[in-house]
């Protein structure tokens, strides 16, 4: 639970926050299985990387020293592959990192809602009403997906992609960590409950249309 963030400035006339919480804060290197491959290649890039800056670094030696240098061409290339590398594999978690701790999360009446603690504003919501799509991946650290367009019938017909569609948007790739679509609640540990809490607001919007 997180109660360090003012929702009512938010809230519409008659909403009432029913649960409050915040991601899990820990740093991670996989974000999400969607990318989970950019790891390995981050790592694999700073690997190889690592040659070049060591040759580099031998090459300006080599100049102080001896007042003569090794061709460093591929040096400088292979430095290129150190920074990429860096960026994907600890950077970019690590903004992912920041990115978490700066999150606050609530349910109420009517809505999901996600704000921003450093600007004190909401920046994702969505109403939860009878065709609301709610998908959890359950675990010790839930994260529950809340997508209004999508329908049962659509999600079982998406076709299962490795990435997210707009993954060659450098700075998403780089530094978003992951893609929100709709509201999304990561990393909660109390992740089932909320999951229930939203069952059963949808299945009372649901009764409230019928009658």
């Amino acid at each position: 639970m997180s109660e360090d963030f003012d929702w009512t400035p938010h809230l519409w006339d008659g909403e009432e926050v029913l649960w409050q919480g915040r991601p899990d804060g820990r740093f991670r290197f996989f974000l999400q299985t969607q990318n989970i491959a950019l790891i390995p290649i981050g790592l694999l890039f700073l690997a190889v990387g690592s040659i070049g800056v060591l040759g580099l670094l031998l090459s300006l030696v080599s100049l102080i020293v001896g007042g003569s240098v090794a061709p460093i061409e591929e040096s400088f290339v292979m430095v290129l592959f150190f920074v990429v590398g860096g960026l994907i594999s600890i950077v970019r978690p690590r903004v992912d990192q920041k990115r978490r701790q700066n999150r606050r999360y609530a349910v109420t009446t009517q809505r999901a809602l996600v704000a921003d603690h450093g600007n004190q504003q909401v920046v994702a919501a969505t109403a939860i009403t009878d065709d609301l799509y709610i998908d959890a991946a359950l675990g010790k650290f839930t994260t529950v997906k809340l997508n209004a367009w999508m329908n049962a019938k659509e999600a079982r017909d998406m076709p299962v992609v490795l990435f997210d569609r707009d993954m060659f948007s450098m700075q998403k790739v780089l530094f978003g960590g992951y893609t929100e679509k709709g509201v999304e609640l990561r990393y909660l540990t109390d992740g089932r409950e909320v999951k229930n809490l939203l069952h059963e607001l949808k299945t009372n919007a649901a009764e409230t249309n019928t009658i």
